[in-house]
């Protein structure tokens, strides 16, 4: 009895790797030639969610939010999509994602949510942790005077701030 005396530790270490996502490959697996065609696809999403500004119906954001979500999830990608009429969204990943896995969803949710919405937005990534609170990590803006989107990463404080 004595000799299994370390073995739930070793079994929660072990959970504990993989559930931070440690043990998974060095590559993030996400090829951005093929993010596009990802389930459900931007035409999927308008046709189900519909056209025209997030406004009161909360039922149509709601739906956004779940798809996207359930886009990554789907694909084993610590995700989670919130819109913030009228236009601001949170992203919140995973603390394991690498940065530029966070950059191609970040410019892929906003360039969705300006196509079903209507409008362009702007996109505060953070990252998530099991015990932790989440801690922001970028800001993606629109230029409109340069018709550009630039996704800045840094360190930002509790308040959202650029530090």
């Amino acid at each position: 009895m004595k000799r299994l005396g370390g073995l739930p530790t070793l079994i929660g270490a072990i959970g504990a790797l993989l559930i931070g996502g440690l043990a998974r490959p060095a590559s993030d697996g996400a090829d951005p030639e093929t993010m596009d065609s990802w389930a459900p696809t931007a035409s999927e999403v308008r046709a189900a969610v519909g056209f025209g500004p997030p406004g009161s119906d909360t039922g149509r954001r709601e739906r956004f939010e779940a798809m996207l979500t359930g886009r990554y999830r789907s694909r084993q990608l610590a995700v989670r999509v919130m819109v913030h009429p009228p236009d601001r969204i949170e992203l919140r990943c995973g603390a394991n994602m690498s940065r530029p896995l966070m950059a191609r969803i970040a410019v892929q949710t906003e360039r969705e949510a300006s196509s079903v919405f209507g409008r362009r937005f702007a996109l505060d990534v953070y990252e998530t942790f099991v015990v932790a609170p989440r801690r922001k990590v970028a800001e993606l803006r629109y230029d409109p005077s340069s018709t550009r989107t630039t996704i800045t990463f840094g360190a930002y404080g509790l308040a959202g701030n650029r530090r």
